[in-house]
């Protein structure tokens, strides 16, 4: 007897198969293909611009988020995702067009971004690298990370004038803000430069806000004002100076601060940890990073 449950089993079967003949019948996609293809043939030049930093840019979130779980153990939260995408591809767009205001049959990617498709404009790729500081300098670079109050760190690296390697530290910290792990990250610094008697000592942030906070140290949150103001005393004893890097330039304190976050206490290193050598050989061949702009 031919019962309902038959019919619904044939009908599955026959459907799958249906659609895993359609399936094979589709050119393959490769990334080549998805970015200059056919599917884009009807947006206009640049809108196809747009979608290729879309595409690109989305690709590179996958890959800072497959970071994030890998190495710093947090869990997948597809709304922080989501926001992390919007916002880089906010700044990344902004680089190639300017903002304005985007006509109704435009796009509407467009007008959430606030860009106008008719101004468009080539990017600016600047050349950053680490850089040796002369002797008798010593010098610290610093970072801070911070994902959410469980998951904050810092660190820096101590190098010579001819780059070899003097120390680096890293620690989890209690912090509520991205600000407050760089000003920490500069606090244990200038501590342990104190502690070590380490007088000829440079300073490099890729944080604008820190440098800032040098010559306005009442603008420093109030929990870390005495700590700051202490610090500011001590430099006052030193050969001091302080400088801004932009973060491709600060790749070893960036992965100090980040393994700091993930990992509890406060660590020194006396001799190069391993998984920082990559980074570190490269800044000693002075590695070339682009940054746009």
């Amino acid at each position: 007897m031919y019962s309902h449950m038959e019919g619904a089993s044939w009908a599955c079967a026959g459907g799958c198969a249906e659609t895993k003949n359609r399936l094979q019948a589709l050119p393959q996609l490769t990334l080549h293909v998805l970015i200059n293809s056919v599917y884009t043939s009807s947006l206009t030049s640049s809108g196809k611009l747009l979608w290729r930093l879309v595409f690109c840019n989305l690709l590179w979130c996958l890959w800072v988020e497959r970071n994030k779980l890998r190495f710093d153990g947090i869990s997948f939260h597809f709304q922080r995702l989501k926001q992390f995408f919007i916002l880089a591809l906010r700044d990344f767009a902004a680089l190639y067009f300017k903002p304005g205001i985007a006509f109704q049959s435009t796009l509407p990617i467009f007008i959430i971004l606030g860009l106008s498709p008719l101004s468009t404009r080539a990017p600016i790729f600047i050349p950053v690298h680490w850089k040796r500081p002369p002797a008798p300098w010593l010098k610290v670079n610093t970072d801070g990370s911070f994902q959410d109050e469980n998951h904050a760190g810092f660190g820096g690296v101590f190098r010579y004038c001819n780059g070899s390697f003097k120390g680096a530290y890293c620690s989890k910290a209690l912090a509520k803000s991205v600000i407050e792990v760089e000003l920490l990250a500069v606090i244990e610094a200038i501590q342990i430069a104190k502690a070590r008697q380490w007088n000829n000592l440079w300073l490099e942030t890729d944080s604008a806000l820190v440098i800032h906070y040098f010559n306005s140290p009442l603008l420093i949150p109030w929990n870390l004002r005495v700590a700051w103001l202490n610090c500011l005393q001590t430099v006052k004893h030193f050969n001091f100076r302080i400088s801004h890097v932009y973060r491709e330039g600060n790749g070893v304190a960036d992965r100090l601060a980040s393994y700091g976050a993930s990992h509890v206490g406060n660590i020194w290193w006396e001799a190069l940890p391993d998984f920082i050598a990559d980074i570190y050989g490269g800044d000693l061949i002075s590695s070339v990073f682009y940054r746009v702009s």
